[in-house]
């Protein structure tokens, strides 16, 4: 018997190493195509168009504010909390700081950098569809991850400047460590987990109200399992590191515009974006001429524009909400308290701007009883 336990061990590590090997060899070769599809239709359309073929409407937005930001850190202007980035951007704290290194590396080709930098996102966000496919039958593994390599969405995301890529690559990774959580709860899997989701809400911080409802359904599953208490010490450490990144972004905008709120887009999301998309659903009005009208509405009625962030985003809602109670007649009375208020009326639940309003459904709004 000692004789046959000299033998087994080797031969239990020689297999291990070997399954190890089975599964790196293909998560490899499969990043290495994604990566080579993404970084060829990148630098074609770099090649065609310039920073132009990587730049849609918001990524103008970002680039800008990216350039910005590396101009300030390059010129020793960024102290306290505006290392965790400008709570007046659109861009959340992880996401600044990913646009800006690629501008901080690549200087003027900090645009291409930024998409090559994505594709590389991309091709590991490719690997997690694998694994988590893997995980469910070992078969569905490899066709799960060629239509990943060869989803056109996938690929021309990857090639514009937008939160599309990074956010999609930490809850694809968010996903596998709560499989490997699931399987093996110990607390390296729960710090992967909380690192995942922490990277998630710091480049859109929309995720947060199902960041907890992950957690809560992975500590149902592991109470329904009744598994010893020791074992919640992976959930314990994702908790914490979620809060900490959700903690990070009130207290940047406590500390730059005195609210702990961690979202200060609100009024001009609703007011510049889904306020022209209804109308142009409703009557075909291109969308930027509905964008112009509202910027001058709004300085119509309030003056010129405020340099108090948060009293120009309030600006934006107020008239935001009397337009959309002007495109939509039917949803006045009680149940219209603004946004959320035609979700919930029957008379507006199909309207166009409901439809619009559910997409964003992470965002928060709120509207005063004695608007127009």
């Amino acid at each position: 018997m000692p004789t046959r336990k000299i033998f087994d061990e080797p031969h239990a590590a020689i297999i291990e190493q070997t399954s190890a090997r089975a599964l790196a060899a293909p998560a490899l070769r499969i990043f290495v195509a994604a990566l080579a599809l993404r970084w060829a239709y990148a630098l074609a359309m770099y090649a065609l168009l310039g920073d132009d073929g990587l730049e849609g409407g918001d990524s103008i937005s970002y680039a800008a504010q990216a350039q910005q930001f590396a101009d300030a850190i390059r010129g020793g202007l960024v102290h306290g909390s505006h290392w965790l980035g400008e709570a007046s951007y659109i861009a959340m704290p992880l996401y600044q700081w990913f646009t800006a290194v690629s501008f901080l590396l690549f200087g003027g080709h900090g645009a291409i950098g930024n998409v090559l930098l994505q594709g590389v996102l991309d091709s590991g966000t490719c690997v997690f569809v694998y694994k988590i496919a893997r995980s469910l039958n070992e078969r569905l593994g490899l066709p799960s991850a060629i239509a990943a390599i060869l989803n056109p969405t996938q690929i021309v995301l990857s090639g514009l400047i937008y939160t599309d890529t990074s956010f999609t690559f930490f809850v694809a990774l968010a996903f596998c460590a709560a499989v490997r959580l699931s399987k093996n709860p110990i607390w390296t899997n729960g710090a992967l987990l909380g690192f995942a989701l922490g990277g998630a809400t710091l480049i859109r911080v929309s995720i947060a109200p199902w960041l907890f409802c992950a957690i809560g359904l992975l500590l149902a599953s592991s109470i329904w399992q009744s598994k010893p208490l020791r074992q919640f010490a992976g959930l314990t450490v994702a908790t914490a590191i979620v809060c900490f990144s959700l903690a990070a972004i009130a207290i940047r905008n406590h500390a730059q515009y005195g609210t702990f709120a961690l979202s200060l887009q609100g009024g001009y999301h609703l007011a510049l974006f889904i306020v022209p998309l209804a109308k142009e659903t409703q009557d075909r009005t291109p969308f930027m001429v509905t964008f112009d009208q509202m910027v001058e509405r709004v300085n119509q009625r309030f003056g010129p524009p405020s340099v108090d962030f948060l009293e120009a985003k309030a600006r934006a809602l107020d008239c935001a909400v009397g337009q959309c109670r002007g495109l939509y007649p039917d949803c006045r009375g009680p149940a219209f308290t603004g946004p959320p208020g035609v979700l919930l009326s029957k008379k507006c639940s199909t309207t166009p701007f409901a439809r619009a309003m559910r997409s964003i459904a992470g965002s928060s709004f709120s509207a005063r009883s004695d608007l127009p």
